[in-house]
């Protein structure tokens, strides 16, 4: 994240999300909120991200749910996707940050649900739900 930017995010409560993972960084610059259960991703997106019409390809955005709603599911534990819906919403460019908010809908001793939603200054661009499987210890 720039400096001015990481300075304009920690001041809205966001800190730099981890750098371990090549495709987030491709995507874009993120900052991490976590509050009560929630967790929002504050995404300045890559020019390399988007499609030849200056758009956020789609399979960008829904990896950004993914991992959004697997850092809320992995909470009681480490957990997998076993299934994702993504609708998209309308168009999302990169002249502005992108908000990307998940919480559990429901959490059970195996299986969590998720929903997440992504806006773009006033308008909701996307929206998805996830169901995750938490691990044993075995890893299965």
């Amino acid at each position: 994240m720039s400096l001015a930017a990481a300075s304009d995010a920690a001041a809205d409560g966001f800190v730099p999300f981890r750098d371990d993972d090549s495709l987030l960084a491709f995507i874009g610059e993120i900052g991490v909120r976590r509050s009560n259960g929630t967790v929002c991703f504050e995404v300045r997106l890559k020019e390399g991200a988007l499609n030849p019409l200056g758009i956020l390809h789609g399979g960008a955005l829904a990896s950004l749910f993914d991992v959004a709603m697997y850092e809320v599911a992995k909470a009681g534990g480490e957990a997998v996707t076993v299934s994702q819906e993504t609708k998209f919403l309308s168009a999302i460019r990169a002249d502005a940050p992108l908000y990307v908010e998940s919480e559990a809908l429901r959490a059970g001793r195996r299986t969590v649900f998720c929903t997440a939603r992504a806006t773009q200054g006033d308008r909701l661009c996307g929206h998805a739900t996830a169901q995750f499987a938490r691990l044993g210890d075995t890893g299965t």
